[in-house]
């Protein structure tokens, strides 16, 4: 293969992996949102459980 064609072929994979990052990117940030909401949800339960404690 000459310089050239190289030059043309990783140019080219180069840009297709741009694509698949940004769907990797969004798939993160989906991940992270439901990690944050599910880590709410527990503080809630944890924050309950206190005041029921010292209600007795």
């Amino acid at each position: 293969m000459t310089k050239k064609r190289q030059k043309k072929v990783s140019r080219k994979v180069k840009k297709h992996s741009r694509g698949s990052s940004k769907a990797k990117n969004k798939k993160n940030k989906i991940k992270k949102l439901l990690a944050w909401l599910r880590l709410n949800k527990s503080n809630k339960k944890v924050k309950k459980a206190k005041k029921k404690s010292k209600r007795r």
